[in-house]
């Protein structure tokens, strides 16, 4: 083999090592999902559309996964001293935050019976720790829709999707293919509508159920205090007990609607990542990926 030969393959070689290693860095672990899929996808597919730009194609893939907002809950006073102005148009959706802020009233209920509080029914007890383990369950649950609705996922958020996106980038979208995703996109937005409407209703009885929570709040603290000059003991635990019921049983309306809406979100993340699957015509690893839903994944998001 010439000297030529030799350094042409060897150049050839070195060029392809190069192409190779730019592409496994262009994407990194923490770059988001569905905005680098958006870049990507729009920069492809206006290769072969003649009659549109990227940005075209980006506004059409927006509202299948850019996260929505959700202006359209109603501040009935349950967003307490927050204008109505400020809680829909957060960009961070602070006013979802306010929602899991939640006044406990444990220590409170103690009170009455506080010098005998460790003497006192079992059952008295265990009631008032069931309050803290709601609180708890619901602050978790609503921690997880934050994430699922308004962090966009990572790729090493979503095994799989890094090494799929690696592959589209290789590939070119074909001419045949632009009705075929139209009609696709069609489809998808069917389904995003149906989706958002259910989770819409459920956004919408959050608040009302936190209110009513608070509503009892201030029953409770009115009844207690009169409890403390009840001289019955037998009088004070029975009322107490229907105090904690009383309580208990908005809690469990409000984690109920909580927990209704992570598993909506829950079918939206699975949604997505079947609709950049079917767009990018790449298989994402669905073994892997399977049980990474967005309010169940065990990954801190931003």
């Amino acid at each position: 083999m010439s000297k030529l030969s030799l350094f042409l393959v060897f150049f050839g070689s070195l060029a392809c090592d190069q192409f190779v290693s730019a592409s496994e860095h262009k994407y990194e672990l923490n770059s988001p999902i569905y905005t680098t899929f958006m870049e990507e996808f729009a920069s492809k597919v206006v290769k072969i559309d003649n009659d549109h730009d990227s940005s075209y194609w980006k506004d059409q893939l927006k509202p299948l996964f850019k996260y929505p907002k959700f202006e359209r809950v109603t501040d009935h006073g349950f967003f307490g001293s927050r204008s109505t102005e400020t809680a829909m148009n957060s960009e961070k959706y602070d006013w979802f935050t306010t929602q899991c802020d939640l006044p406990q009233i444990e220590n409170k209920l103690k009170e009455p019976i506080e010098h005998k509080y460790q003497d006192i029914h079992r059952e008295i007890r265990q009631n008032i720790e069931d309050l803290s383990i709601l609180y708890n369950d619901i602050r978790n649950v609503h921690n997880d829709i934050y994430r699922g609705l308004f962090d966009e996922p990572k790729f090493n958020d979503i095994k799989g999707f890094k090494n799929a996106i690696e592959q589209f980038d290789k590939k070119s979208i074909k001419k045949h293919r632009l009705k075929v995703i139209g009609k696709e996109l069609q489809t998808m937005k069917q389904k995003y509508d149906d989706i958002i409407n259910r989770l819409d209703e459920k956004m919408q009885e959050i608040p009302v159920k936190r209110y009513k929570y608070l509503q009892q709040i201030v029953l409770s603290d009115k009844k207690i205090e009169e409890l403390k000059s009840l001289a019955d003991e037998t009088g004070q635990l029975n009322e107490i007990i229907k105090i904690i019921g009383a309580l208990k049983e908005k809690l469990e309306a409000l984690r109920k609607v909580l927990s209704d809406t992570t598993s909506i979100i829950d079918e939206f993340t699975v949604e997505r990542i079947k609709w950049t699957e079917i767009l990018m015509d790449v298989p994402i690893n669905k073994k892997e990926s399977k049980r990474k839903l967005c309010c169940k994944k065990p990954t801190v998001m931003e």
